[in-house]
């Protein structure tokens, strides 16, 4: 069991979560430049598709100059509170903001470049279109999640 519980420690060290992270990122990137080639030249695929979201968290419609705005201003926070996290020693609290961060900044160059965001997975007709960006911002929200029932359950068995 001690042997289990140290693997998965290092294998979820800090370098090793900036290194996974970083290369989300990338790859995501360049998976939206394909989805924009091939939209270009007309091969769209049902699950491998091109879509651009010019809504705020999928839901609001702004005009670009405030997307940027809030998009700056929600960045901003997140990097607050990884530094808080950081000082304070919550790993769990840095971790989690750390992928949404990388989410954030994948989604927030986007509309830099190109305006909208490019989403361009699509599993099934009846779900949304979504990007690599917004995996990471998903996994950092369950890691803050994880991480603030697992200090709520703490508290409580003191």
């Amino acid at each position: 069991m001690c042997r289990t519980r140290e693997f998965v420690s290092r294998a979820v060290s800090g370098r090793s979560i900036v290194i996974a992270g970083l290369g989300i990122l990338a790859l995501d990137r360049w998976l939206k430049l394909i989805a924009l080639n091939q939209h270009r030249i007309g091969h769209d695929s049902s699950f491998f598709t091109y879509f651009e979201n010019d809504r705020l968290f999928g839901l609001i419609k702004f005009d670009q100059s405030a997307h940027l705005g809030i998009s700056a201003v929600i960045l901003s926070l997140i990097a607050g509170l990884m530094i808080f996290a950081k000082r304070r020693g919550a790993l769990g609290l840095f971790r989690g903001g750390f992928f949404i961060l990388l989410g954030g900044l994948g989604n927030f160059i986007d509309r830099i470049v190109y305006g909208p965001v490019i989403d361009y997975v699509r599993p099934h007709s009846l779900l949304p279109v979504f990007n690599l960006a917004d995996v990471l911002i998903f996994t950092g929200m369950i890691v803050l999640i994880g991480t603030t029932m697992r200090v709520k359950s703490t508290k409580v068995d003191r």
